[in-house]
């Protein structure tokens, strides 16, 4: 239970200090750290909980963080070929086939990063450039029932970088995002490959070899990709941007003067396409939508006992044109010390 915000001078030095944080004083496990080959992995287990993460970036031209997640761990393994690997992050050392996948676009020059650790997760917020703000983590869900799973990892896609359309672009993929989805704008297709992903077996209607599920809003259940042993994958929804819970608690500006930060919690539910239901699976912990109209990246506030650090979902937009746009789209992160 822990938490860390340093200063950064390249991908390289970002992964080298970010495993240092992990496998400290939160405890997890170090797998792989070879800097020269561009690879890291470390895992986390117990309490139902198996979280094997691995990453990949190009030493030659280090801009995009490949993000996998797999059930175990083999030596010698490229990264996205570990043991029911789910299927996101391009198996690649070349930075252009590692931004066709799961990653984050962190550059080679952030200036800092923030980690968000408690016993079942780690969030990760890098300042990749000034007032720029790329998200990713991995974690285990706070789960309703006793199904098996509820392991996920999760990176960033941002179709256009410059653009105030972020929040309602299915381009883009952002947390356990609710709005993802291909086509939007046209062209824009697989965006299943850069979701989040959800450790899932045995829920209703799963086929019974099925380990995963990708995150994602209003995508064709023929268009959600297998894992890497070529097994189809179901879908969970909703969490931030859309879905049941963004949609109608989303919506409300944040006001200064009344101290008022509206923030939504991040809910996973499971899609089945088959009885076309929807049943909540569980929530993301210690992470909010929520409005930064009065915020900028990196700003806390206390709320009772607890103190949340507040993000953009990329970057906020400032000035008269900002207004009635998603701009002001925000992450707040719980900080846990103790």
């Amino acid at each position: 239970m822990s938490y860390i915000n340093e200063s950064v001078t390249s991908l390289q030095d970002f992964v080298t200090k970010l495993n240092t944080f992990l496998t400290g004083t939160p405890g997890w496990t170090q797998d792989q750290l070879d800097t020269g080959a561009g690879k890291w992995a470390i895992h986390k287990t117990g309490t139902g909980m198996n979280l094997y993460i691995s990453f990949r970036w190009d030493t030659s031209s280090p801009n995009h963080l490949g993000i996998y997640q797999a059930l175990g761990y083999t030596g010698g393994n490229d990264p996205g070929n570990h043991p029911n690997d789910s299927g996101n992050g391009a198996i690649s050392g070349t930075d252009s086939v590692i931004d066709n996948a799961r990653n984050a676009p962190i550059t080679n020059s952030p200036l800092q990063y923030w980690c968000f650790e408690d016993d079942h997760y780690a969030h990760v917020v890098v300042e990749a450039e000034e007032n720029k703000y790329v998200h990713f983590g991995f974690g285990f869900l706070d789960k309703l029932g006793d199904w098996t799973g509820g392991e996920y990892c999760y990176g960033f896609k941002f179709y256009n970088l410059n653009s105030t359309l972020a929040g309602i672009r299915g381009s883009n993929s952002f947390l356990l995002d609710g709005l993802t989805k291909d086509n939007d704008p046209s062209g824009q297709v697989d965006r299943e490959f850069y979701c989040a992903t959800v450790h899932a077996e045995g829920l209703p209607n799963q086929g019974g070899s099925g380990k995963w599920a990708v995150h994602m809003g209003d995508q064709l259940s023929t268009s959600l990709g297998n894992d890497r042993a070529a097994v189809a994958r179901i879908q969970t929804t909703c969490g931030f941007r859309g879905g049941l819970i963004a949609r109608g608690f989303g919506r409300f500006a944040a006001n200064s003067e009344k101290a008022l930060i509206p923030a939504y919690p991040i809910g996973c539910f499971h899609w089945d396409r088959t009885d076309d239901a929807v049943r909540f699976l569980g929530w993301q912990k210690d992470v909010r939508g929520v409005n930064i109209q009065h915020f900028v990246g990196g700003d806390e506030v206390t709320v009772g006992s607890d103190t949340w650090v507040l993000f953009p979902s990329y970057f906020k937009q400032t000035g008269v044109t900002a207004t009635g746009t998603t701009a002001w789209q925000g992450i707040a992160y719980k900080k846990v010390t103790t």
